[in-house]
Formats: C-alpha cells, sequence, structure tokens
C-alpha cells in the first residue's frame, strides 16, 4: 500500500509540474489520484471491515454506517 502511494504521489507531482493552475486540469489531476490511489485504500479497508463485522450487531443502519465511516478514512488517506 505504501508503494502505491508513494508511486501516486511521484506521478502527481510529475504532472503538477507541467500543468497550469488556470485551465482546472489540477482540479482533474486530484481527481484522478483520488479514483486511482483511494480507491484502492479503500478496497483494502473495507471487505476486511465487512468481514469483521459482529453478527451480533443487529442493525443494519450501525453496519451502514461503520462502513461509511471507513470509507471516509480511506478517503482521508
Amino acid at each position: 500500500m505504501h508503494d502505491l502511494c508513494i508511486g501516486q504521489m511521484m506521478d502527481l507531482r510529475a504532472a503538477h509540474v507541467s500543468t497550469e493552475k488556470e485551465n482546472g486540469q489540477l482540479d482533474e489531476l486530484d481527481r484522478v489520484a483520488w479514483l486511482k490511489t483511494g480507491k484502492a485504500i479503500e478496497i483494502a479497508l473495507i471487505p476486511p471491515a465487512i468481514l469483521a463485522i459482529s453478527p451480533s450487531t443487529s442493525s443494519v443502519d450501525i453496519q451502514c454506517i461503520e462502513i461509511a465511516n471507513i470509507r471516509e478514512l480511506g478517503r482521508l488517506m
């Protein structure tokens, strides 16, 4: 996971050097970074969390909230 993030950071840094801020490409690059790295981090976190949810947690709403919180953690990472 660390190498994935480092590679993405290097890719973005190289792209930012050759991109002008005025034309909105930086926002697009950040969105691409989220889709590439952020989603990979989310995929690494969500399946184990789903497997670890206790069957005694009866409320589907609580399970959905827990999954949403983990997704948010992945987004912030």
